[in-house]
């Protein structure tokens, strides 16, 4: 692993070339989201990943079923790729679809700690733990480019030599690595998400490590694009900073941020939320843990690269609007516009023309919608 990190020159990172885009607007244009042109009949419990491939079919991963499916909206049809298992071609865990050239798709396997290299609708290659890109610890990439790039974070540091509960390190780092070599580029430092580590036993040989996090606590993300831009979702204050091929910098303006206060009220909507989604009884929140004062503009998992170059932003759903919108981020960091989704639809992924969601029924099931791209 070839990891390039020099301290003066990573404290100078932040600010090298940094442009400040243009002010916001005090009031975001919102635009609707089309209906759906197209609907695929299959049921499905959690997407979390959607890619088009270049004949109109579609790859789609239920983290909740373990599963990779193509489909063919067209004709209603729906094929499992590969099985569970360990094995060549095989899957424990898939989670999100990363785009390289032409058809060509990466799907890691963080469970059996490797990737699966797909050629259109067929699982080519297994890329196991001895390759040089997984060696640098990229088990779970936030994103990969046409460049022969992918990005991933991780931790400075957890302590290690304690019982009990202790925080973890509130920074995590972001790094870009070549595929082919391995080799490592430092490129920012992201807040990390609030949580407690849970030693039980002795220090020197723990019974139990457990990580405790509340579903509503967030941590600074980043996405790749295929030209290899980087686009970072800033928290404090909320904002979109951006970083060229060439180690340019641009450091978006504050967007349109309304601070809610995560009391009693919104507490109970969220677990009435999450009862409705897995048909269980809501928790009691007070056996979550600590609650974060104010509700973070967005959540993990919440950020989307568009093919236009755009980053689209779920925002968090609150007890006023449990269907929040979608904040669209050019590469200045302005605010293009707000998309409202709909009741009960989230966007997935994107095609050529098109913005693939998920609508979700009243027994949580979800199915695939495929509509045409709004224009703003």
């Amino acid at each position: 692993m070839i990891v390039r990190i020099f301290t003066s020159a990573f404290a100078a990172i932040l600010v090298l070339a940094a442009r400040p885009a243009r002010a916001q607007s005090a009031s975001p244009r919102v635009i609707a989201l089309p209906a759906p042109d197209a609907t695929l009949p299959a049921e499905f419990t959690l997407v979390s990943a959607v890619r088009e491939l270049s004949d109109g079919r579609v790859l789609i991963v239920d983290w909740s079923e373990k599963k990779l499916v193509v489909a063919d909206l067209a004709k209603g049809n729906v094929a499992q790729l590969g099985r569970n298992g360990s094995g060549p071609g095989e899957y424990l865990q898939p989670s999100t679809l990363l785009t390289l050239d032409g058809d060509s798709t990466l799907l890691p396997d963080s469970r059996n700690g490797r990737w699966l290299l797909l050629h259109g609708a067929t699982i080519a290659t297994t890329i196991g733990p001895e390759s040089p890109a997984l060696r640098s610890g990229a088990r779970v990439p936030a994103g990969a480019d046409t460049l022969g790039n992918i990005v991933f974070t991780t931790g400075i540091g957890i302590p290690s030599r304690t019982t009990g509960s202790i925080p973890r390190r509130d920074s995590l780092f972001l790094f870009r690595v070549a595929r082919a070599s391995g080799q490592s580029d430092t490129v920012a430092l992201l807040r990390a998400r609030p949580s407690l580590i849970r030693v039980e036993g002795p220090a020197d040989r723990p019974r139990s490590v457990s990580v405790l996090t509340n579903p509503l606590a967030a941590g600074e993300l980043a996405a790749l694009f295929s030209d290899g831009w980087i686009a970072i979702a800033r928290l404090e204050p909320y904002r979109v900073d951006w970083t060229a091929p060439d180690g340019n910098r641009i450091r978006g303006s504050p967007l349109p941020f309304e601070r809610v206060r995560l009391d009693e009220r919104e507490q109970r909507a969220f677990v009435e939320r999450q009862a409705s989604r897995t048909g269980q009884a809501p928790r009691d929140p007070g056996s979550f843990p600590e609650w974060p004062e104010i509700m973070p503009p967005f959540l993990s998992e919440s950020i989307l690269p568009a093919p236009d170059g755009r980053l689209w932003i779920r925002r968090t759903p609150t007890a006023e609007n449990p269907d929040p919108p979608y904040d669209v981020v050019d590469r200045r960091g302005a605010l293009v516009a707000r998309v409202t989704p709909g009741k009960d639809v989230q966007v997935v992924g994107f095609g050529r023309t098109a913005i693939y969601t998920v609508a979700t029924d009243e027994n949580g099931i979800q199915r695939l919608q495929r509509r045409p791209v709004p224009r703003f």
